[in-house]
């Protein structure tokens, strides 16, 4: 006999009904308290991830589609990088880069550093809130919808567009901007408002373009602060998201921090 399930669950599969069978992590961190009510769990995050693992590897009635995200089993949704890490572990990255548009590769980029800032613990900001990754808008995954005013309005204004900002009490810690096409000028500038905050500014591109980077890097004035820049190409990305997705499975909470 089915043992009947708990509110836990119950609460966490009604916000998945009220999010049409798709929800972030970050509503059902929300949520699902609301549902659950007075309790004596101590860390509810991580009660909820606990029974999130059940619903999923033991009852089967959500799957997950993303670091960050989770859906009924039966919602049928394209699929993304997250599935196919899932169901062929054994893949290259450079197979798995095959497998990418490269199209969408701007947005892949992008959705992989909203989940990875997010399983860091860190708000995440992107501009781009219409983008799909895994089969979501990752305007319903990141924390922060509009820049917080930790700064003059003018700086705020000018890196707005930076592709995927990772922030910490409302403050930045890392930038990333996806260059396809560009000679990373306009990234660096970007990044370069930021000069005074303690703040990592990433350059995330395909590993051909690493020289073009390096010789970006000694123009002025971005060499006055070339120890603040990085160069992240799409292998690293998807090593780095793959990294996070075995550590999910094993249910090891602990991360590197990396690109902060």
């Amino acid at each position: 006999m089915a043992k009947a399930p708990s509110v836990w669950e119950k609460a966490i599969l009604q916000t998945l009904e009220n999010h049409d069978g798709l929800v972030s992590l970050t509503d059902l961190y929300s949520e699902v308290p609301k549902y659950v009510g007075n309790t004596n769990a101590g860390d509810l995050n991580h009660t909820i991830r606990g029974y999130l693992y059940r619903l999923k590897i033991k009852k089967q009635l959500i799957k997950q589609v993303g670091l960050s995200s989770y859906a009924l089993s039966d919602k049928e949704l394209e699929e993304g990088i997250f599935e196919k890490i899932e169901q062929h572990p054994e893949e290259t990255k450079i197979e798995l880069l095959e497998k990418i548009p490269k199209e969408q590769m701007h947005g892949y980029a992008e959705g992989m550093l909203v989940e990875l800032g997010k399983i860091r613990g860190l708000q995440t900001y992107t501009p781009d809130k219409k983008v799909k990754f895994n089969g979501v808008l990752l305007g319903d995954i990141i924390d922060i919808k509009e820049i917080p005013d930790f700064t003059y309005d003018g700086i705020i204004d000018l890196i707005k567009n930076i592709d995927v900002i990772w922030f910490e009490d409302g403050f930045p810690v890392a930038t990333f901007d996806v260059e396809n096409s560009t000679d990373f000028t306009k990234g660096f500038l970007r990044a370069f408002q930021l000069k005074s905050f303690k703040c990592k500014f990433n350059l995330v591109a395909d590993t051909k373009k690493d020289n073009v980077y390096k010789t970006r890097l000694e123009y002025q004035p971005f060499v006055k602060i070339k120890s603040d820049y990085n160069f992240i190409s799409y292998s690293d990305l998807i090593d780095e998201y793959r990294s996070a997705f075995n550590y999910q499975k094993s249910l090891n909470n602990t991360v590197i921090k990396v690109w902060v």
